[in-house]
């Protein structure tokens, strides 16, 4: 089991607190009697909760028609409904002033506070019709074309991707870090037909130059015959400049002259929604394909349920468009239920470290959603500032997932870094590497669902999503993930399969000891563990990365003392954690690491350059040497990898 109160040190003030006390106007239902239901009479709880939740064109013929054992997942076939019409015209109708929309735009040094802006849900649904009309209009995009939508965390964003919906186009909403050779890869899976981006983008103290990575991209994929895009439509954000004239669209201008309806399309239950990618640790973007019902049910539905959402209360998720926890809680939850949802466009410590507080003071946010990792820079900062700010207003504050399938249930007791329960009509079950589903409690192992839930994604592209989460073990969905279940029956994520590597016969956790190495010295910005070898079962070596927040020390005495600090906190990390068998065989120093665009350690570039560098020179030195310490603070990195020189 992960010591989580280790890595993140939970404040006994979170730890002893009592569980939420949830008033008596609470229409929660007691999460016990209906995660019972839902998993003894699952066809006619999900029946229900659809009918409450959506509005239906037309009433679905089959509520699960799954067959695991072929990795088929279906949900509510022969129904009919339109993603956009829930999400916007039936609260626009009876409630079309209501703020939908707090768009909090991003910070400069000069402002003392935030900038807000809010847009009803009359407002928002004129909008999204109006781009609707432009993608079909001047586009020509029928059902099923894929947009690609590369832009600021901003309304006009928001509008795009419901606008797709409204139509039956198929959106794909790129981070807007992104550069050109990941925004390229994305273009060339998806076949994306139109781009929706802006000049710029604000993020911090950083501009983000948008349209000139999309001109950038459209060339190089011209270049190889491989560009699909006829059209992009730029937000040209007071530029008279929107480039190539034959292919370039003024978004706003095209809005304008565009009907401010749209009637929305009927779709089918399992017809595509969205695409949604990833890349890992593994720097290769994954295409996930969502579907329309299901998403969008379990989207309402956990909005609802776990945050005991109300309407009138602000709900904050401040994750990037990108990024599948804004989909589903910035976007299709909170807007599905009619609530106000903000907008965030920043950074958690620009200009300083009181930003999402101030922001929870002025706009009296009651629900805030972040990540793990805004935390963990807050932490290195000075989180202690919350208190310069009156935030009163919070109920809850919660760490980012999707369409939730663990988490805790309002009023329940919380524990440090366990996700306690299965939400409604998921049932969770660990098993051993044989596939053996372990019973009892107080096991740890592999992650799997017993049974299919309306969340779950469809297809993968260019893949088979049959091998990827249904071969390892036949008739059951394989998360990826090691998980522990404790005597109390709650479930903590240990980390991800790969995350985990066997060196000398025993299983090594690597978040824990990555987060032990960076915490044990302030010379260094973070650390990567690599199992040498690509088949976990084989490992018997293993490297450490690590990148140092400053340079290595001209003069030999501190330059020592810099190396042994180095090499003692990674020992005593190791031993600490996993014992000396898990000790590398060598450590390499990096002045900067090679990242994800999802801000990871690229581990495969890393086992690659071991792999085929750094290992072979073991063989001249001493065996006696324990760990060999190879420094790369002031040279280039070996291009032995294809991955690498591919990212010169």
């Amino acid at each position: 089991m992960v010591d989580i109160n280790f890595i993140y040190r939970i404040p006994n003030l979170v730890i002893n607190s009592p569980p939420l006390h949830m008033d008596s106007k609470s229409d929660t239902v007691d999460y016990e009697a209906m995660y019972d239901e839902s998993i003894k009479n699952p066809t006619e709880f999900w029946s229900r909760q659809a009918k409450k939740f959506l509005k239906w064109i037309k009433i679905f013929d089959e509520v699960d028609g799954c067959r695991l054992e072929e990795g088929v997942i279906s949900w509510f076939t022969g129904g009919q409904l339109n993603v956009s019409y829930n999400c916007l015209d039936r609260h626009a109708v009876k409630n079309g002033e209501r703020t939908a929309l707090i768009w909090e735009n991003n910070r400069t040094k000069e402002q003392i506070n935030g900038i807000h802006e809010c847009i009803s849900y009359r407002k928002l649904l004129e909008m999204t019709c109006q781009i609707a009309n432009v993608l079909r209009t001047n586009c020509g995009i029928k059902k099923g074309d894929r947009i690609v939508i590369y832009m600021p965390t901003c309304p006009l964003a928001v509008a795009a991707m419901l606008a797709c919906a409204r139509i039956g186009a198929v959106h794909c909403v790129l981070y807007s870090v992104l550069g050109v050779r990941d925004i390229m890869k994305r273009i060339k899976s998806s076949e994306a037909k139109v781009v929706v981006t802006a000049q710029k983008a604000f993020v911090g103290d950083k501009c983000l130059h948008l349209r000139s990575n999309i001109d950038k991209t459209l060339k190089l994929l011209e270049k190889t015959n491989e560009n699909s895009v006829n059209h992009v439509l730029v937000w040209k954000m007071n530029d008279c400049d929107i480039g190539d004239t034959l292919r370039d669209t003024d978004l706003e201008t095209a809005m304008k002259a565009a009907p401010t309806y749209c009637e929305p399309v009927a779709m089918e239950s399992e017809d595509p929604l969205f695409i949604m990618y990833t890349s890992g640790t593994t720097d290769e973007p994954t295409g996930i394909l969502h579907t329309q019902a299901g998403y969008l049910l379990c989207a309402a539905m956990t909005h609802k349920y776990v945050f005991d959402y109300k309407i009138g209360e602000v709900f904050a998720c401040v994750a990037d468009l990108g990024w599948i926890a804004a989909h589903t809680s910035v976007v299709y939850g909170p807007l599905c239920n009619g609530g106000t949802t903000v907008l965030f466009q920043g950074t958690a410590t620009y200009p300083d470290s009181g930003r999402y507080w101030e922001m929870v003071e002025r706009l009296k946010v009651n629900h805030f959603y972040t990540s793990p990792a805004a935390i963990k820079k807050l932490m290195k900062d000075n989180l202690n500032c919350v208190n310069d700010y009156n935030v009163s207003s919070l109920k809850t504050i919660a760490l980012e997932l999707g369409g939730f399938a663990l988490s805790p249930w309002p009023g329940s007791k919380l524990k440090p870094g366990v996700c306690a329960k299965p939400f409604l009509g998921v049932e969770p079950i660990i098993v051993n590497e044989k596939g053996e589903i372990l019973q009892e409690s107080g096991v740890q192992g592999l992650l799997c669902f017993r049974h299919p839930f309306p969340a779950m994604g469809r297809e993968i592209i260019g893949g088979s999503f049959k091998n990827k989460y249904f071969s390892s073990f036949p008739g059951k969905y394989f998360t990826g993930d090691w998980a522990y279940r404790d005597m109390d029956g709650d479930y903590q994520i240990v980390g991800r399969k790969d995350d985990i590597v066997r060196i000398k016969g025993v299983w090594i956790q690597i978040p824990e000891i990555e987060s032990s190495i960076v915490g044990k010295s302030n010379n260094i910005e973070n650390a990567s563990y690599i199992g040498l070898s690509s088949e976990p079962s084989a490992t018997t070596d293993a490297c450490v990365v690590v990148e140092v927040r400053k340079s290595v020390p001209e003069s030999q005495q501190k330059c020592k003392k810099f190396y042994r600090d180095i090499l003692e906190s990674v020992k005593s990390s190791i031993i600490n954690i996993a014992g000396e068998h898990a000790l590398p065989r060598f450590v390499l120093v990096v002045r900067e690491s090679v990242y994800t665009w999802s801000n990871k350690m690229c581990r495969s570039i890393y086992r690659d350059m071991a792999e085929g560098f750094f290992k072979p020179l073991l063989k001249h030195v001493d065996p006696s040497e324990n760990i060999v310490l190879l420094d790369y603070t002031t040279s280039p990195l070996p291009p032995v990898a294809n991955k690498w020189e591919h990212l010169q």
